[in-house]
């Protein structure tokens, strides 16, 4: 009877530790990539596309992935629109409505993005452009080109 208990008690460890094996291979984080575009209209070719505007790149890694047809702002704006789709919070809850920084808003500048929790998650983040129109250490691992590269229409600077 003893010898028993011993074996069933082996068999549920075991079985313990053949379960909690195979799931830890299963919780490797996937890979996420999110592109953002500002005025990407349907002519690319995954889109629908117009016969003169060849986008094979852009089609292959739509084909691998998912996209999203039927997605709505909620902003007019850019800026506006980026903080919100990063922050989860809407611009009339921030009051952010212009190209102001984050970091000078006071309901975004105590918030987290999903940049950071990404990174806090075991992810290397990588950033470029104007997704932000700031960089902040704590949001990317890396960040590419500079989140300035001009010209903005009001200000004059010469094209890049």
């Amino acid at each position: 009877m003893h010898e028993k208990s011993i074996l069933r008690i082996l068999t549920y460890l075991l079985y313990g530790l053949v379960y909690t094996s195979g799931q830890a291979s299963n919780n490797e984080n996937p890979n996420v990539v999110l592109i953002m575009m500002d005025d990407l209209n349907d002519c690319v070719g995954f889109l629908g596309g117009h016969p003169q505007t060849l986008t094979p790149n852009m089609d292959a890694l739509a084909e691998k992935g998912v996209i999203f047809t039927n997605a709505h702002s909620n902003a007019p704006v850019c800026a506006p629109s980026r903080s919100s789709m990063f922050t989860g919070i809407y611009p009339h809850v921030s009051e952010n409505y212009g190209f102001a920084k984050w970091y000078h808003n006071d309901v975004l500048s105590n918030c987290k993005s999903l940049a950071y929790y990404m990174r806090e998650n075991g992810y290397s983040t990588y950033g470029t452009g104007k997704l932000m129109h700031h960089k902040v250490k704590t949001e990317w691992t890396q960040y590419g080109i500079s989140n300035y590269f001009g010209p903005l229409a009001y200000n004059g600077v010469k094209a890049v």
